[in-house]
């Protein structure tokens, strides 16, 4: 999950609950659930896995290309 640019880097608490209707068809209200969420500065690990996993298949799929071309 991605924070806005501008987002402090701190451990934010969330509190959720959810609205569902029981077998009578009676609206309920769930506990409420409580847990913490953590904004970290972002690493900059170079490029993105899938990026480079792509390019492996394209530089791949042309290599055979030319393979069975000859």
């Amino acid at each position: 999950m991605n924070a806005e640019s501008g987002a402090t880097a701190k451990t934010y608490p969330v509190s959720i609950d959810f609205r569902y209707d029981d077998a009578n068809q009676r609206s309920q209200l769930s506990d409420s659930y409580r847990m913490a969420i953590d904004v970290t500065e972002s690493e900059d690990d170079g490029l993105p896995l899938g990026i480079v996993a792509i390019g492996l298949v394209v530089l791949g799929g042309a290599g055979y290309a030319l393979y069975r071309r000859e």
